[in-house]
């Protein structure tokens, strides 16, 4: 555990914010407002609409490399003689959380669209959107600690919300079922 210990402290003493902040503003933010700028132009837009799966498989394969790249430099620095590994109870406490992590945001936002006065379908928008974490943001961030496997802890919160916001969406179109059924069930009058 001193490995780990002394890899954390010396990469808080290297971590500069101001080269953080280039990083995400170059790997994320950057990206997304030139995608959103490209939308303005309709032939354009046109265009990606018609691509959209080859452009989303594409991401998807961008977002695996990144993972790919950064495990790999990860376990090239881990030194497995000097650390007894990953304890498995700390994985499982580091689950946990994530998932508690992600279920308290969804909560949060879901009742906090309710306190604003949001409509049902905007509480669905902001608790399943504001509760998520951005993967490639993750890995820029992980990367930049240079600890090894510090990418873990974010691949699990992104392998977790995938299952629970599933649940999450199940419930929501549970909520609205009944009111559904009730609205096809009756039958107009003549008058």
């Amino acid at each position: 555990h001193m490995f780990l210990a002394d890899a954390a402290k010396g990469t808080s003493d290297s971590l500069s914010f101001q080269d953080m902040m280039l990083r995400l503003i170059v790997g994320a933010l950057l990206p997304a407002l030139l995608g959103q700028i490209a939308r303005i132009n309709r032939t354009l837009r046109g265009r990606v609409d018609r691509s959209k799966d080859i452009i989303s498989n594409l991401a998807q394969a961008i977002i695996l490399t990144l993972v790919f790249i950064s495990a790999f430099k990860g376990g090239q620095k881990f030194d497995f003689q000097g650390s007894d590994g990953l304890p498995g109870a700390g994985l499982w406490i580091a689950w946990f959380s994530c998932m508690a992590l992600h279920l308290t945001a969804a909560l949060v936002g879901w009742m906090t669209g309710g306190a604003a006065g949001f409509t049902e379908v905007d509480r669905r928008a902001v608790t399943l959107a504001g509760s998520q974490k951005t993967l490639p943001i993750g890995l820029l961030v992980s990367e930049a600690t240079g600890l090894p496997f510090s990418i873990i802890p974010m691949l699990m919160f992104h392998a977790s919300q995938l299952f629970l916001d599933t649940w999450i969406a199940s419930r929501m179109l549970q909520r609205e079922a009944p009111a559904e059924d009730s609205s096809a069930n009756t039958t107009p009058t003549a008058s």
